[in-house]
């Protein structure tokens, strides 16, 4: 095994495939982890080489491993970056610069053919929990191919086209979809340097096609919005007349998330004076979005399309590598807001209604997967393996959900989550969250309730958006962040 801690990057491709064809599997870690993070799974994946981003990873590795050498990988730490290592691992664990060892690659004999073998552990996942050690997510390349399988051919994606990479290759859904797919495709894979910058560096790349989490779209729809409600005079009435037209465009199509191009001489102005300038900030050229790794919301999604985008809206999870199901992959005119799509072709979801007994839901239960992308198991760790896989291939999710007699699959909360209030109703906290996150005010949110007397609901808020409204409101924002969160003046506004 390979083990890499790196951010997206040519040397992360590259040693990821590498691994993968002389039969190793790599494990991907994240450079802002935590350094006990990085020695358990260390650890627990064993790897014989280990890949770091720069001189700072490493430093904070020694501090973070065991000081004798039989606790690092045999094969030594591979420093990429021109500088020298400050602090050097115990004695007998050998640091070879990347330089090098690229040399020495092309100078060698080829002395391995290339694997293939389909079920062959292609990579370690380490997800993180939210209670104990993180869990190595097996996942074999035909895990991880029959996903691609799935879309390759199924949306409008060609040789030559561009993406604009920023989602974590770390994360199975950064690494399936927004580089082996890509690959796969013939796309030329763009390195977003700076999430700050999507948008300015998408008009330079002219993408055709961008993967981002419903944070981003979140943040795109509060943006775009804050700039339309302050417009005044004549730029108001045409935002108006554009939002009209526009979902008067979409109602007569009779689709949902698929854009729908405008048609008539007012509809075609309104777009050009106003939704192409708002298309034109991710590079004017987007074919189609994915929006995946938790609930979109339905008024963010009804807005992108408005913007003129195809935006479709999947789930899946790291034990499907990961994809479940997902809106788009089925053709035009078959995607559905409020859900997440039809099941991915090749893959079967039943729904366990014995796993939820809320009697005003009872169409709603746990949702397990039957399928090629179920992962073998998880690393070194046959108890946990045996509570979530029925038999090979079939995965118990822990997530609650329910099919519609078309067969399109919508995500109602999770299993453990769940709670009851004292009138018997139960409460599916992630809905609620996911609202309360369209608020620019709301980062995180989290809603409790479950073995408690009361329910709570915890904010994590965007200060820097609050400190704006708060001056609008001539509210007082001296002090730290704790100090104006904690003020009696922040809860009266609030």
């Amino acid at each position: 095994r390979v083990a890499l801690i790196l951010d997206n990057s040519v040397e992360w491709a590259a040693l990821s495939y590498g691994a993968n064809a002389i039969g190793a599997a790599y494990t991907a870690m994240y450079t802002h982890q935590h350094g006990s993070e990085w020695a358990y799974i260390l650890g627990d994946s064993t790897p014989s080489l280990l890949a770091v981003a720069n001189t700072t990873v490493l430093d904070k590795l020694v501090d973070n491993l065991p000081s004798d050498a039989a606790s690092w990988p045999n094969c030594g730490i591979l420093l990429l970056g021109d500088e020298a290592a400050n602090k050097l691992p115990p004695e007998g664990v050998e640091v070879h610069a990347w330089g090098d060892f690229v040399a020495a690659g092309r100078a060698s004999e080829n002395e391995f053919e290339i694997a293939d073998d389909p079920f062959a552990l292609n990579t370690l996942i380490y997800t993180s929990g939210t209670t104990g050690n993180p869990k190595g997510v097996m996942l074999t390349n035909w895990n991880t191919l029959s996903n691609i399988l799935c879309v390759q051919s199924a949306f409008k994606i060609y040789v030559g086209d561009k993406n604009a990479a920023f989602l974590p290759w770390a994360h199975s859904f950064g690494s399936t979809f927004d580089l082996h797919w890509m690959i796969r495709c013939g796309v030329h894979i763009n390195l977003i340097s700076d999430l700050t910058k999507i948008a300015d560096e998408c008009i330079e790349i002219k993408p055709a096609v961008l993967l981002a989490v419903p944070r981003v779209w979140n943040k795109f729809y509060d943006r775009v919005n804050s700039q339309f409600e302050a417009a005044t005079g004549v730029k108001k009435i045409l935002i108006g007349k554009a939002k009209k037209h526009a979902s008067r465009r979409i109602a007569k199509a009779g689709v949902e998330c698929d854009a729908v191009p405008a048609s008539g001489f007012f509809d075609k102005l309104y777009d050009k004076l106003v939704w192409s300038k708002v298309r034109a900030r991710f590079g004017g050229n987007i074919r189609f979005c994915m929006s995946g790794a938790a609930a979109l919301s339905p008024d963010v999604a009804a807005f992108i399309q408005q913007v003129g985008f195809s935006c479709y809206e999947g789930y899946g999870l790291t034990e499907t590598a990961p994809l479940v199901a997902a809106n788009g992959w089925s053709g035009p005119g078959k995607s559905k807001l409020r859900c997440v799509g039809l099941v991915a072709n090749g893959v079967k979801v039943t729904i366990d209604t014995d796993a939820w007994d809320d009697p005003d839901r009872p169409d709603e239960g746990e949702i397990i997967v039957h399928g090629p992308n179920v992962m073998k198991g998880y690393w070194n760790n046959e108890a946990a393996t045996k509570e979530v896989i029925i038999e090979p291939g079939v995965f118990r999710t822990g997530d609650l959900g329910k099919l519609d007699k078309d067969g399109y699959l919508s995500i109602t909360g999770r299993v453990k989550s769940q709670f009851k209030l004292e009138n018997g109703k139960y409460v599916s906290p992630a809905p609620l969250e996911e609202n309360l996150k369209l608020s620019p005010l709301v980062e995180q949110a989290v809603l409790d309730g479950k073995d408690m007397l009361r329910t709570y609901l915890i904010i994590h808020p965007n200060m820097e958006a609050m400190k704006a409204a708060m001056k609008g409101a001539g509210v007082d924002t001296s002090g730290s962040d704790a100090d104006i969160c904690g003020r009696q003046s922040t809860k009266d506004w609030l």
